[in-house]
């Protein structure tokens, strides 16, 4: 299989598109998911973070912004923004489904190479040759011509030339 780069950009294109969404649902369902990014984006010295919800009404309608601060045990509060905390998840969810879709891009590799070093299901050791009995099974008993009505042409030479068994009548 050779590297296609036009399939490479449709499938990180699609994963990116994916990521948005997902942040875009998880903020809507559950905004406190910004605290997942105050490790990053908090100071060591404000290790606890909140999220604070603002209404604003404007000509057009009510809009709902979400900030991220960072506060420590006084009470100094520092603001990480809407912007940053919500670009540092979006990296996060692209990283996460990029992994998985790494993943399972190796494990069909691996399958595929599997399946690539299996032997030939094929009879009498090719492709294209008749079938063989299935594994754990006994062979098909003899019928005219060969094996399970298969005419000589098809058997080889060694077992066409086969004399009959003889009988002893006593």
């Amino acid at each position: 299989m050779r590297f296609r780069p036009w399939l490479v950009l449709v499938v990180v294109g699609s994963l990116e598109v994916t990521a948005i969404v997902v942040c875009s649902l998880l903020i809507a369902i559950y905004p406190g998911s910004l605290k997942w990014t105050a490790p990053v984006l908090c100071p060591a010295d404000q290790p606890d973070a909140f999220v604070v919800r603002y209404h604003t009404q404007t000509s057009d309608g009510t809009g709902t912004n979400f900030t991220l601060f960072c506060m420590d045990g006084r009470g100094h509060v520092t603001e990480a923004g809407s912007w940053r905390p919500l670009g540092v998840l979006l990296a996060g969810v692209s990283a996460v489904l990029l992994g998985a879709a790494l993943l399972l891009t190796v494990l069909a590799a691996v399958r595929r190479a599997g399946r690539a070093r299996e032997p030939s299901p094929g009879g009498f050791g090719g492709p294209g040759g008749p079938p063989g009995p299935a594994p754990g099974t006994a062979p098909a008993p003899a019928g005219p011509g060969g094996p399970a009505g298969q005419p000589a042409s098809a058997m080889p030479a060694a077992a066409a030339t086969t004399p009959p068994p003889t009988e002893t009548i006593t």
